[in-house]
């Protein structure tokens, strides 16, 4: 078998080492596996599929945990990750939908954030809506990220070769004070891992309410920027 080890940042994430350079990864989510690697490494895991009598690997077009994954037939061989599927399933609500109806549409948008930094901050604040607590106003904010989600289904994030000797990070971050129904704040951030083309790939991105009390906006603002720091520094171990 193909032994490998778990990195700091995601339990769920395995890598192999070579002698000088990364072999292997390989991330999992319950029963579902992503995998790549270098020519070696691609061998270790032919035999082990053999040994168990695995599924066939499937390459370059793929769903991972409804995620469609599609790379270039060409080079520079740049991969893209959407989820349009979930796009083109999404409905307008009816301004009188109830609160169980209102559930199960935003459970299912609450997917597009795997794939849509620009629709997280949405994703999230309509998350945050209980049974007492839903009105118009939140239906037509659902409303308005339907919309714009498909008005730019063919956005999606794109990754293409980095120059390795160049690589760094770029972390954005920002807060909105006191901006959700219960006055709490937003916090979100981005971080970015570029190269020293302007060439970049989005790493991780969150937009969620502030876990503590945030008494101004220099709060808000310190304390999402530590939380971005916190993930870019999680990153910067694992790479």
């Amino acid at each position: 078998m193909v032994l490998m080890k778990g990195p700091v940042g995601d339990p769920r994430l395995f890598v192999k080492d070579g002698p000088n350079a990364l072999q292997g990864l390989l991330g999992g989510c319950v029963d579902d596996f992503l995998m790549g690697g270098d020519t070696h490494f691609q061998a270790l895991m032919e035999k082990t599929l053999q040994r168990f009598d695995s599924k066939p690997r499937v390459c370059d077009n793929m769903d991972f945990i409804g995620v469609s994954i599609k790379t270039a037939p060409v080079p520079p061989r740049v991969l893209s990750i959407d989820r349009t599927g979930y796009i083109d399933a999404a409905r307008k609500l009816l301004i009188s939908i109830s609160y169980d109806k209102f559930v199960l549409v935003r459970a299912a948008f609450a997917w597009l954030a795997h794939s849509r930094p620009d629709l997280c901050c949405a994703i999230n604040r309509a998350a945050q809506v209980s049974t007492s607590k839903l009105h118009e106003e939140h239906v037509k904010e659902l409303n308005k990220a339907t919309k714009h989600a498909k008005a730019t289904k063919t956005l999606s994030p794109m990754y293409s070769p980095l120059e390795k000797e160049t690589l760094h990070l770029f972390v954005y971050a920002d807060a909105c004070f006191a901006s959700n129904d219960d006055l709490s704040s937003q916090l979100g951030y981005i971080v970015l891992l570029c190269d020293g083309h302007s060439r970049c790939h989005v790493m991780t991105y969150s937009s969620r309410k502030s876990r503590r009390v945030v008494k101004s906006i220099m709060a808000g603002d310190v304390y999402a920027v530590s939380e971005a720091f916190d993930d870019a520094s999680i990153i910067t171990h694992d790479l």
